[in-house]
């Protein structure tokens, strides 16, 4: 059967849906029918009944039951028509598997059509199965190469290198067979940025405007790459010709003006920013940014005045307010910098603008103004109730107040009930002395977060400071190890439970690794000790006077010293 076979079965349902007329029939004899036979590509008395079943639920809208009818034929007739119509229905349906599972069968059945092999290779891309998705996508290029690159290119940023490369290796193969083909050079371009490999991607790049100088995806991507390579100079040079005939284009008018700015050009980009806007008066999206990139780069009386007329232009719109409060701030006026604060209502900076808040009113006497702020802030917010909660506490207990910190914390536990983040802030501010209740609250943690690593880590650390549990401690760290191998926190708490257990090769190995990222006194006199144990106490002694020479008096340090005997 072919498709315009199919397109007649379902219209011959339609017109006879609306012609039918009951008519007087004579008895018939009652007919013995061979057994049903299926035969790739053709219909038999069987696959017609079940396919207009379908089309009369897919009329009721009853998509699924039509779906598992239209596979159920895709595998027995082996047409490319119903595997397609099967397709399509798990695409309406959001249906993945089905969808693939559909696609495959419609390959089976059409391998010389690339739509379905586009259809089954942006399906894995899209959920990250690139391998799979690799033999499909070469196939889907052998037509519409511009779709199914795009979907490639797309996903290029989540594959990792060894996936990368095989695709660049298929993309080897088609420019091959099409060496000037724009969309190939473009694609390969992009996946060798991805890989750092910054000249073979520009070669690409080169030779597309070779092809067509005024290919404006060609130029900007190597524009941008240039960029991203502080090669701002030469990324002006290329980009200058195009400026006068491309004023309309905002993605190069912005790119030209960021490049001035990284070149150091600061007088050039204030007057092209000033041009854009005139330029573009009433792009209200593209003065925003413009504001903050004007802030970005210092020049914060520019930012403030466009700033400021955002706010004329729409009041409403609360996040100019934000940035507001920053040049405020920056600029010493702590006050004014508090009222744009408190005028931000919502978006991605609410948080942050109390944040800063809290940080401009750094003294002990306002402390009174703080907590009536955050009062009204868990009224107004009840959803970020427990940051504010947890936000209070931080600037009690900055301001000494500890007692005062946990009190308002066991309020917001006794309003909110066992909430992770003020469980987890009271665990780290409970005198250590009350080790039992640091435990109880990392451990409810732990109920409702099995996989919280900062949790795990915590009673890990914890366990090894004040009980000799190293075995427990150890698995706990280890656990939160494996979901941040490379957090400078974790790797200081594993090497300390090893340099517990006694196994200090092992250990020093770790805190080597947390004192390389992250050389803190606390990871430094771990680490002292540690070669001082393995019988490295020439090293031991270049740590410590190295960082006692710059910080003399830190207890961390000292009691490293103390341990090893150090005077």
């Amino acid at each position: 059967m072919n498709k315009t076979l199919l397109g007649i079965l379902i219209s011959t349902l339609a017109i006879a849906g609306c012609s039918f007329q009951p008519v007087t029939t004579e008895p018939l004899a009652p007919v013995v029918l061979e057994p049903v036979q299926y035969q790739p590509g053709e219909f038999n008395r069987e696959s017609l009944f079940q396919l207009l079943q379908a089309e009369i639920a897919g009329q009721r809208r009853q998509f699924d039951v039509a779906l598992v009818i239209y596979l159920q034929q895709a595998k027995l007739t082996r047409d490319p028509a119903v595997a397609e119509r099967a397709t399509r229905i798990a695409q309406y349906l959001q249906r993945s598997d089905d969808m693939l599972q559909a696609a495959r069968l419609w390959i089976e059945a059409q391998p010389d059509n690339p739509e379905p092999y586009q259809l089954a290779a942006g399906l894995l891309l899209h959920e990250g199965d690139y391998e799979a998705a690799l033999p499909l996508m070469e196939r889907a290029l052998a037509e519409d190469s511009r779709q199914a690159l795009a979907l490639l290119v797309g996903q290029a940023s989540n594959m990792s290198p060894r996936q990368l490369e095989g695709y660049i290796a298929m993309l080897d193969r088609q420019l091959e067979k099409a060496p000037n083909d724009s969309y190939l050079l473009l694609a390969r371009g992009q996946l060798l940025k991805q890989l750092d490999k910054t000249d073979a991607a520009l070669a690409d790049f080169d030779r597309v405007l070779q092809l067509d100088p005024d290919d404006l995806d060609a130029l900007m991507l190597k524009a941008e790459l240039l960029r991203l390579n502080d090669r701002s100079a030469e990324a002006l040079q290329l980009l200058r010709p195009y400026l006068k005939s491309q004023s309309d284009n905002r993605q190069i008018q912005v790119l030209h003006l960021q490049l001035l700015f990284l070149d150091g050009q600061q007088q050039q980009a204030a007057k092209a920013s000033r041009e854009l806007i005139k330029h573009f008066p009433d792009d209200s999206q593209l003065h925003y940014y413009l504001a903050l990139l004007m802030l970005e780069n210092d020049q914060l009386g520019q930012s403030r005045t466009l700033l400021e007329q955002l706010l004329e232009q729409n009041p409403d719109n609360s996040e100019p307010h934000f940035y507001l409060g920053y040049i405020a701030q920056t600029e010493g006026r702590n006050e004014e910098a508090i009222e744009h604060y408190s005028r931000v209502t919502d978006g991605s900076n609410l948080f942050q603008s109390y944040a800063r808040t809290l940080n401009l009113l750094d003294r002990p006497a306002d402390q009174a103004r703080v907590e009536l702020i955050m009062e009204n802030a868990r009224a107004r917010y009840a959803e970020l109730a427990p940051r504010f909660y947890g936000l209070q506490a931080e600037w009690l207990n900055q301001h000494q107040q500890r007692d005062a910190a946990l009190a308002i914390l066991d309020q917001g536990l006794a309003e909110l009930g066992n909430e992770v983040t003020l469980l987890y802030t009271r665990a780290m501010l409970i005198d250590p002395d009350n080790f039992p209740q640091i435990e109880q609250d990392l451990r409810k943690v732990l109920e409702m977060e099995p996989d919280n690593a900062s949790a795990l880590n915590a009673l890990g650390y914890t366990l090894t400071l004040y009980t000799d549990r190293y075995d427990e401690a150890y698995r706990l760290i280890e656990q939160a190890l494996q979901q941040k191998p490379d957090d400078p926190a974790v790797l200081d708490s594993m090497g300390w439970v090893l340099f517990n257990l006694e196994r200090y090769p092992e250990a020093i190995e770790y805190l080597q690794r947390a004192y390389d990222n992250f050389p803190d006194p606390e990871v430094t006199g771990h680490l002292i000790r540690a070669y001082w144990a393995d019988g490295r106490q020439n090293r031991a002694r270049e740590l410590l006077e190295q960082h006692l020479s710059e910080d003399p008096q830190n207890e961390h340090l000292r009691e490293a010293a103390r341990a090893v005997g150090i005077n």
